[in-house]
């Protein structure tokens, strides 16, 4: 019940799994946004906004602190939910590249720029993503969730870029 850091990321799961949001747990969080450093406060602030207002206070954030974090969150929200707010979902492309520019070994970047890059048609970047993010899991994935990931890259690379009878 002290980790505010925790509670900002229950706050993220909650938003992937469409789990409606704890009001009390982002009050507590958000009553203690000034202890942290600033590229930190300015992602927790803009977690607790509604998306609209969230993409634009992450690109803000991102681009006065160029902290990954910030960069890999607006990525990820443009590209998951983007379209709800009418945003293109390609608009996240730079975002997760600035994300993976400055923190390489962060895999997640890599994984979303692939999905990305997959949807926008782009074979050669998607191929690149996926090479680089095998790279940040130093090899073969060996974890049932990164093995998910990879057979969904995979499948997604296939379906997209492939002739049908492959």
């Amino acid at each position: 019940s002290t980790c505010w850091l925790c509670s900002l990321r229950i706050h993220d799961v909650q938003r992937w799994l469409s789990v409606p949001h704890d009001p009390r747990r982002t009050a507590r969080y958000l009553a203690h946004v000034d202890s942290f450093p600033p590229h930190y406060a300015a992602l927790m602030r803009a977690n607790a906004a509604p998306l609209g207002a969230r993409i634009d206070t992450l690109r803000a954030a991102a681009e006065r602190f160029r902290f990954f974090l910030a960069w890999w969150a607006l990525g990820d929200d443009l590209f998951h939910r983007g379209p709800l707010v009418g945003r293109s979902r390609g608009e996240g492309t730079q975002a997760f590249e600035r994300a993976a520019a400055l923190r390489p070994d962060f895999a997640p970047a890599w994984e979303h720029l692939a999905f990305v890059r997959i949807t926008e048609g782009d074979e050669p970047g998607a191929s690149e993503a996926m090479a680089r993010w095998l790279e940040t899991m130093r090899g073969e994935p060996r974890d049932p969730f990164s093995l998910d990931l990879k057979a969904l890259l995979e499948s997604a690379f296939a379906w997209r870029f492939r002739p049908p009878a492959a």
